[in-house]
């Protein structure tokens, strides 16, 4: 490792760098948190409760399905990475 790689100037600059991408991924899961109350609330309405319940039953279970695909086909270092990282966040 280089001295430039240790100085004050890189630490900072890599500081900046993650933080400018957590903000982004706060702002992205934002984003979707929106959407997602946004479908909720106009397939309640179109649809009525019991209907938009069933509905968004179907939603979590095709979720659980695709997320477990995507799992199963991911290299096992990048599973093991993704389940620290989701522990980490806790």
């Amino acid at each position: 490792m280089g001295r430039e790689d240790r100085s004050v100037d890189a630490f900072l600059k890599r500081n900046r760098e993650l933080a400018g991408a957590d903000l982004q991924a706060i702002e992205r899961e934002s984003e979707l948190q929106s959407a997602k109350r946004i479908t909720e609330a106009s397939v309640a309405k179109k649809y009525g409760e019991s209907k938009a319940a069933g509905i968004r039953a179907t939603g979590n279970a095709n979720y659980m399905t695709n997320m477990a695909n995507i799992i199963g086909s991911a290299p096992l270092a990048t599973v093991a990475q993704g389940i620290q990282n989701f522990a980490n966040k806790e």
